[in-house]
């Protein structure tokens, strides 16, 4: 390349060469153009550099610059006892892995994965909770709400000072895992604070006309409301003390990569973090599905106790042991976040030094030392840089109130976050309560329930967004037609939703619930009837029991009148049953239904088709903002759908609580619910999900205007043929 082409592309004046082919420049050339780099650098190395830097964009340096292995040497230690993390003890043969980036990400995973199986357990067991301690479906929500809470109000925090530039960020992250995993395990703690279950609940005794006087049960009742009380209280700190955890983790995770990374490592960084969550939340639901065929109590029984079988409606599994496995698994796996340093150190590099031809006076100038010193600014130290700039120019404050204002006011951006939080509110409410919805629907057992959403829905969901971005990318959608894929997606959701509420049971005939006594008529339909008044029968839990001959389910066998029993499975002397018919059998009836299948096959296209959605969303919104507001626009996204998140669970808590038809009650005190109308139940839930989709398809609806009007009226703004 000639000296002068060399000017231009830096930006300076060139000048006619002389007589000697050298190009002669003025002072105040080199003052006008050249920017300064060092406050009191020359102007002779201010050229010197600038014509370095273009001679090193034109040369093939892929065999002259080339990574060599780490080696980490004596003065690459000190970082390790400068207060930069607290693990300085660590052997110096294992200090290399501590200085890895795919080292640092695997450890991460390992924390993300353990906090995606115990989001799944937890989903699993949260009709188990119910059943033990008395909660509503409103209580179940909340406690699922709080974890967001803790999220929500933890994250500004954490950003702010795990964002600062001498803030150590490994340490930020190993805690927050830490401090997540201490959640986790905070909310198996309840069944270690109580005594075993026992048969103040009914759940291992066979109740049948009962001796026991109602003040005793009365007593022995506000003492078991008293713990399951505490049981809720602890759940919820346990929740908060889980999303402040999980807070401080994918966001500084990712920074403290990119700072130490390639962009290309960043983003294949994103999608291994948030590939736990699919893979994790599935192995959730397997653990749960496991764990819940144990007994709560199996380490404490009495030898000889009788329990009922696992198919049994007053079976309750070991809901605990899985947020413990989970628990200690993700506080381990915070240990070795400890040992990375606060920055990384960059690799050696062997570097041949680049000569350009002698100067008039007939010096040379070797290029490769200059470029070795360039190189050791990092990424972080560039973008500390530019945040400063711009601090200064308009101040954080300001500034975060100018870019949401940009945001807020951005047509395209809420219509489609909108939407998004629409779409979320039904992701966190539908999932919150399917497991329960299969077990009312189709008289599913809790662990199958489980294992049914393990195998269903998470698949689905992954599978979903990788088929919209297969698809976006190999038809090279438009923006227009990403809009119309998206759009399309979301209503055939909310045709799945609609077919749902056809693919379901009838009820099934439960004696003093919706189906008469003998001698009651449809209007007087009531637990208590002639046949078993005098036998002081209650609703603390439900035990059913059944008259295979008509095909009726009683509550339990004290409301079916029977007086004696054989081994807990077989009920004798029963009064309440048709004439010439004396005996039940433990268990529900058998349920004569065929449209689980059918069902499972709408819900599994259903979550494909709404996760398809989110690729074309998700790139939408990031095209129509502007280039400065990218990241500004994803955590205003993140919030607004965090919120849909937050609200979903207790509209459909609302739902589920709306449809029962017999509490769990105990001394006029209210706990879960024992029977559901299940016709109503599905009505309902479904109606809901099919309301809030349309919902959304209303509220992404406006953007198809407003991406046609800003590729007519900005197409310079906007590349239709860009790289996906």
């Amino acid at each position: 390349m000639r000296e002068a082409d060399a000017y231009k592309q830096v930006g300076l004046p060139v000048r006619e060469a002389d007589a000697s082919g050298e190009v002669p420049m003025r002072e105040a050339d080199v003052n006008q153009e050249v920017p300064m780099r060092e406050a009191d650098a020359p102007k002779e190395v201010l050229i010197e550099e600038a014509f370095e830097e273009v001679l090193l964009n034109e040369a093939d340096t892929s065999e002259e610059i080339e990574d060599v292995p780490l080696n980490i040497s004596d003065e690459d230690l000190p970082e390790y006892e400068d207060g930069s993390n607290i693990c300085s003890f660590i052997p110096k043969w294992l200090q290399p892995f501590f200085l890895s980036p795919i080292f640092f990400l695997v450890c991460v995973c390992l924390g993300l994965f353990g906090d995606a199986v115990a989001v799944g357990a937890f989903s699993g067991i949260t009709t188990t909770i119910e059943s033990r301690f008395r909660f509503t479906a409103s209580n179940l929500a909340f406690i699922v709400m709080t974890y967001s809470i803790g999220n929500i109000v933890a994250l500004p925090f954490v950003s702010y000072f795990a964002g600062r530039p001498k803030a150590k960020r490994p340490i930020w992250i190993a805690n927050g895992i830490l401090v997540m995993g201490i959640g986790i395990f905070m909310s198996g703690l309840p069944q270690f604070l109580f005594d075993k279950l026992d048969i103040v609940d009914g759940k291992t005794e066979s109740i049948v006309c009962m001796n026991d006087t109602q003040d005793d049960q009365c007593h022995k009742s506000d003492a078991v409301n008293a713990q399951n009380d505490v049981a809720f209280w602890v759940l919820n700190i346990g929740s908060v003390v889980w999303g402040v955890g999980y807070a401080c983790i994918p966001a500084i995770a990712l920074s403290y990569i990119d700072d130490n990374c390639k962009t290309e490592t960043t983003a294949l960084s994103a999608g291994i973090m948030s590939s736990m969550y699919g893979v994790g939340s599935m192995i959730g639901y397997f653990l749960s599905s496991f764990v819940l065929t144990l007994w709560v109590d199996f380490y404490r029984l009495e030898p000889g106790t009788t329990l009922p079988s696992p198919e049994h409606p007053a079976w309750v599994g070991a809901w605990w042991l899985g947020l413990l496995i989970c628990g200690g698994f993700v506080c381990i796996a915070s240990l070795p976040v400890y040992g990375f340093p606060r920055k990384l150190p960059k690799r050696s590099r062997s570097q041949a030094p680049l000569e350009r031809n002698s100067t008039k006076d007939g010096t040379s100038a070797k290029i490769g030392s200059n470029i070795e010193m360039k190189q050791k600014g990092s990424r972080s130290d560039y973008d500390d840089r530019v945040l400063d700039h711009e601090f200064t120019e308009e101040g954080p404050v300001w500034g975060f109130l100018k870019t949401s204002k940009r945001l807020l006011t951005n047509p395209v951006f809420m219509s489609i976050t909108s939407c998004m939080s629409c779409q979320f509110a039904i992701s966190f409410g539908f999932t919150t309560f399917f497991a329960k919805y299969l077990e009312s629907q189709f008289e599913v057992n809790a662990s199958n329930a489980d294992l049914l959403t393990g195998v269903t829905l998470v698949p689905a969901y992954g599978v979903g967004w990788i088929l919209g971005g297969v698809i976006v990318r190999k038809a090279k959608l438009g923006f227009v037609s990403m809009f119309v894929f998206a759009f399309s997606c979301i209503l055939l959701a909310v045709g799945g939703y609609i077919f749902s509420i056809f693919f379901g049971c009838s009820n099934p005939h439960i004696a003093g619930v919706n189906y008469g006594y003998l001698g009651q008529s449809n209007l007087e339909i009531s637990l208590v009837a002639d046949c078993n008044v005098n036998c002081g029968c209650t609703t603390a839990s439900y035990q059913p029991v059944c008259d295979e001959t008509n095909d009726i389910i009683y509550i339990s066998a004290c409301l079916a009148g029977c007086n004696d029993t054989i081994n807990d499975m077989s009920y004798y002397n029963c009064s309440c049953l048709a004439e010439g018919i004396d005996s039940t059998k433990a268990g529900l009836c058998e349920f004569d239904c065929n449209m689980l299948v059918p069902f499972i096959i709408v819900q599994i296209l259903q979550t494909m088709a709404v996760t398809m959605a989110g690729v074309p969303q998700t790139i939408l919104l990031l095209r129509f903002v502007e280039p400065e507001d990218k990241t500004s626009a994803l955590g205003l996204n993140h919030f607004f759908t965090g919120v849909g998140g937050l609200v979903g669970p207790l509209v459909y808590a609302a739902v589920v609580d709306l449809s029962c038809t017999l509490w769990q009650s105990v001394c006029d005190s209210k706990g879960s619910c024992l029977v559901y109308d299940i016709e109503l139940y599905r009505r309902l839930f479904m109606g809901l999900s099919m309301v809030i989709g349309i919902m959304g398809a209303l509220f992404i609806l406006p953007s198809y205007y407003f991406i046609k009007k800003t590729i007519r009226e900005r197409p310079e703004k906007l590349d239709e043929n860009y790289e996906i």
